[in-house]
């Protein structure tokens, strides 16, 4: 029997119970278990790890990129998939900045959600097919997109700088040398293409990676 857990958090119970009727249809998750979630606070409060998270960017509590964080931190095992209404490049360029697995536009079938969840299992990447011909066309907006990505250090730092601690309070947060911090920074200023705290801080909530 599939022991896999798949998690489904959505605050709009109509689409959870949606994506869980496509899971239930789907052949690979026989015998899985499907919990669904109506917000970040609900789901981080589960003491059982799943083994995918669907997971809708926008939530009423925590922003997905900042509860894909979080959850990654929690569980780094864990394979989590963004979903989202848009499919415009900003909302793209949030998640690819983000530790995912993969991003789906919500008006997916069951063909795309297995082949998503299989890929995803077996340790790629997945991009909804939708957006997925429109990235290969523009791929100097996909060199640009892949030279913003944020590890979970550099998500973390970034939400230090954001709660406006001072330098001090964060090398102290992170044990790490001052003069380390400023190369940290430096390369996040590159990566988000910025000069400065207020430029990064100001990228940083208008892409949601930070809460």
């Amino acid at each position: 029997m599939n022991t896999f857990k798949i998690s489904i958090v959505d605050g709009n119970n109509f689409h959870a119970l949606g994506i869980k009727q496509v899971l239930l249809n789907l052949e690979f998750c026989e015998g899985a278990e499907i919990k669904v979630f109506h917000n970040g606070t609900e789901f981080l409060q589960d003491d059982k790890a799943s083994d995918i998270v669907l997971m809708n960017m926008m939530l009423p509590d925590i922003g997905g990129i900042k509860l894909c964080h979080l959850t990654k931190m929690k569980y780094p095992g864990t394979k989590v998939i963004l979903m989202s209404m848009a499919d415009d490049e900003e909302s793209l360029q949030s998640c690819l900045t983000s530790s995912a697995n993969g991003y789906l536009i919500k008006d997916f079938d069951e063909t795309e959600m297995n082949f998503a969840i299989y890929k995803v299992i077996q340790g790629a990447y997945y991009i909804d097919s939708t957006i997925a011909i429109r990235l290969i066309k523009s791929s100097g907006n996909i060199k640009r997109m892949e030279s913003s990505s944020l590890n979970d250090f550099e998500l973390t730092l970034l939400q230090y700088i954001s709660d406006q601690m001072t330098d001090m309070d964060i090398v102290d947060r992170l044990n790490m040398p001052r003069g380390k911090l400023s190369y940290y920074k430096r390369k996040l200023y590159r990566k988000l293409d910025v000069k400065n705290s207020a430029g990064l801080i100001k990228k940083a909530v208008s892409l949601k990676l930070v809460s």
